[in-house]
């Protein structure tokens, strides 16, 4: 097979000139991958905010718009220009060495950067001050890296640094070990695939006085290396002002095992190092994914995404699958882990995947994946641990899209969760619309689990019915669907795509709103119900110490910059019902606003559920939770089915007979209730069957009365006094 490798050519470096850009970080890429494989490797983050230099040769070159950060000087004259000239001298043979990336930056915040040299000296225009100069150059014939930093340099009138890329006397080794202590490396054949093994190496240059991410740079790597890896690198000496982050992927390996490494991290180089993972701090991780019902016929393919995390906010990540190999959904994901999170550094997040529908495009017969894609995961002290699914939807106005903290009350560990299955509960819908009057009104929608994991296929089997001040416009599939741009909105989306235990799960959302007015309806961002042990899941031992826990927002959306900032005001309910009889109870919930998320989730609520009673063993019930905001837009959505109970609480031994006491019992005509004396005012007196549908219904007074079911078919019913929040129950038999 045929080896393809990055190359760089005196003849290229003459054609290409010097060009000068502003920007946040670089991200370079350096791919060697099989060509035409079935196994695809894809860079993911989001291109809207990046400019793309250059995509040859197997070199893509990506620069962040964010503009320059002026350093505020004073002059002693009104109007004097303080610019002076910074040159950079090159003294290097380029047939040895590739002059690829030079930069300016200081403490303050200033930076400008210069790509694809093709000038001797490069000269930069900069105020007055303290510089840093960052310079990256190729060897041409290793490929390696070599990094020279001259650190706080005093540029006053012009000034003339030389480079020289032997400056560079640190060598950085890199070695890399599965969980056998034995070498992980890419280009090992695997047999099952008939594809080489690949990994991902990802390197963050980091300037800690200004938190400015010099450079990041990522190397996708299917061969083996006939020399050192390709990602180890030379670096002058360096004070701690600098730190150096590193993540390693391997994927590809045999019994579609895949490993996650956060390395050990460099601050300050004064002499070369040598930088190992620790294979004894790997954690072996299986994740159970299920598919859609849509998936029934198709491929369940294996895959992964992961997100490269540094102070807080996403800057790249790689989604990887391979739709050829069919998988079981037991064993979706397989991989040893090491990437423990650490809030304000750089880090790796690993989200599982299985591939649930693939589209392919009939015209240019390009693959479209959908993935059930499973709560990110990490490494603990130990053990794994679950993130709390995607935070939002949403970019935050002076914000961006921060991915960490992760919200503490909805992340769980996988010791407490060791045999949940992603995908087998129904899932709430997150929605984000973006509305500008008469201009584009549309939603972005998710579907997401109690897990948190995401389901991308149901937006292919989810049903839409839009009405415009009160008229029907469309009806049909989501996919082809469409919003007008003006009037009383009323969106219904219906998701049967659900599969939970033997039953079709079902969400019903439906959105209320002016779309003659910028203001955006709120959204429920999460939801989950778990035990007092921290055992998430839809199904849950008893009431006794259990818990639904949920996140809601309002935002309001700023066309001018497609960002999104939160408002106050948005009122949350929560309703529940015996699954499929749609008769609703309210349950208070709590707002806490210590556990408040913003960028992020909302606002957060809880609420105990012992106080929903439960007619028989293993029963399941339903959720409605609306959510309406200050200008009156409203989300309402229907969960069905949401959670199940497995014990009764209304069993005979368990009522107290001082509390209500009912005779005869059995009975044939007439029953007789009798209620303490100090039982004062009205309440609801109720008689239901065991599937929890209301056969009479009074609200009175009396403390004892005779009430006749001779009308009642023979079997078990339930008597309820309801009274100011508070439930008393008691179980009969009619014979």
């Amino acid at each position: 097979m045929k080896k393809i490798y990055t190359k760089f050519t005196p003849a290229l470096i003459l054609m290409i000139l010097s060009h000068a850009l502003a920007a946040q970080s670089i991200f370079v890429e350096h791919t060697n991958t099989v060509p035409d494989s079935p196994r695809k490797v894809q860079p993911d983050f989001d291109k809207q905010n990046y400019t793309q230099i250059t995509d040859e040769n197997g070199l893509k070159i990506y620069m962040e718009n964010q503009p320059v950060t002026a350093v505020n000087h004073s002059t002693a004259e009104e109007g004097v220009n303080d610019n002076v000239y910074l040159h950079i001298n090159l003294a290097f043979d380029l047939n040895t060495y590739f002059p690829f990336i030079a930069k300016v930056y200081n403490e303050s915040g200033y930076e400008n950067t210069s790509y694809f040299i093709g000038e001797n000296p490069i000269t930069f225009e900069v105020p007055q001050g303290n510089y840093d100069v960052f310079f990256l150059f190729y060897n041409m014939n290793s490929q390696q890296s070599l990094i020279v930093i001259k650190e706080q340099q005093e540029i006053n009138e012009e000034t003339t640094l030389t480079f020289n890329p032997e400056e560079a006397g640190n060598y950085i080794s890199i070695n890399t070990y599965d969980e056998n202590g034995e070498a992980l490396n890419p280009g090992v054949y695997n047999p099952q695939t008939e594809l080489n093994s690949g990994m991902v190496f990802n390197r963050i240059i980091h300037f800690q006085p200004s938190d400015l991410r010099v450079m990041d740079e990522a190397y996708i790597w299917e061969f083996p290396f006939e020399n050192d890896p390709v990602w180890n690198f030379y670096i002058n000496d360096v004070s701690d002002r600098y730190s150096v982050s590193q993540f390693f992927i391997g994927y590809g390996n045999e019994d579609n095992i895949n490993y996650f490494n956060k390395m050990p991290s460099l601050t300050g180089i004064a002499e070369p190092a040598e930088i190992q993972n620790d294979p004894e701090e790997y954690i072996w991780h299986v994740e159970k994914l299920q598919p859609t019902l849509l998936n029934e016929g198709e491929n369940k393919f294996p895959g992964f995404f992961t997100w490269v995390i540094f102070n807080d906010f996403t800057t790249n990540g790689w989604t990887i699958y391979n739709s050829d190999i069919t998988v079981s959904p037991e064993e979706a994901f397989k991989g040893y882990l090491y990437n423990p999170v650490e809030e304000g550094a750089a880090n790796l997040l690993v989200y599982p995947m299985l591939g649930d529908h693939l589209v392919v495009d009939q015209e240019w017969g390009d693959e479209y994946p959908y993935f059930i894609k499973g709560n990110p995961v990490y490494t603990d002290d130990g053990e794994i641990k679950y993130g709390s699914g995607n935070t939002s939807n949403y970019s935050f106005v002076n914000e961006g899209l921060k991915e960490l903290p992760f919200h503490q009350q909805f992340t769980f560990t996988g010791n407490n969760n060791p045999d949940i299955v992603e995908g087998n509960n129904t899932p709430i819908a997150i929605t984000l619309p973006y509305l500008i009057p008469d201009e584009m009104n549309y939603f972005d929608i998710d579907y997401k689990g109690i897990y948190g994991e995401v389901r991308e296929s149901d937006y292919f089997n989810t049903q839409a019915e839009v009405r415009q001040n009160g008229t029907v416009i469309f009806t049909g599939n989501l996919t082809d669907s469409f919003i007008p741009l003006n009037g009383e909105i009323e969106l219904t989306l219906t998701n049967s795509n659900v599969q939970v235990e033997d039953m079709t799960g079902t969400n019903t959302t439906k959105i209320f709103y002016n779309a003659s007015q910028t203001d955006i309806p709120p959204a429920l961002q999460a939801l989950q119900f778990r035990n007092d042990s921290g055992k998430v899941g839809n199904v849950l031992e008893s009431v006794n110490n259990s818990e639904v826990r949920l996140a809601a927002a309002d935002h309001e959306y700023h066309p001018d910059t497609t960002l999104f900032s939160y408002i106050e005001g948005n009122t949350v309910e929560f309703y529940y019902s015996l699954h499929a009889q749609e008769n609703w109870t309210e349950l208070e919930l709590n707002n806490d606003p210590d556990y408040f998320q913003s960028p992020g989730l909302g606002d957060y609520y809880q609420a105990s559920l012992q106080n929903i009673l439960v007619p028989a063993d293993n029963s399941w019930f339903d959720v409605k939770i609306i959510c309406t905001d200050s200008a009156g837009n409203k989300q309402e959505q229907i969960i069905s089915p949401a959670f199940k109970i497995e014990q009764a609480t209304m069993g005979i031994k368990e009522i107290d007979k001082s509390v209500m006491t009912v005779y005869p019992n059995p009975f044939t005509t007439e029953l007789n209730v009798q209620l303490p004396e100090n039982f004062r005012g009205n309440y609801v007196f109720k008689v239901s069957d065991l599937s929890g549908k209301t056969i009479y219904s009074k609200t009175q007074s009396e403390k004892s009365f005779t009430w006749n079911g001779s009308s009642l078919p023979i079997g078990i019913y339930t008597l309820q006094i309801e009274s100011n929040g508070k439930i008393i129950a008691q179980k009969v038999i009619k014979k």
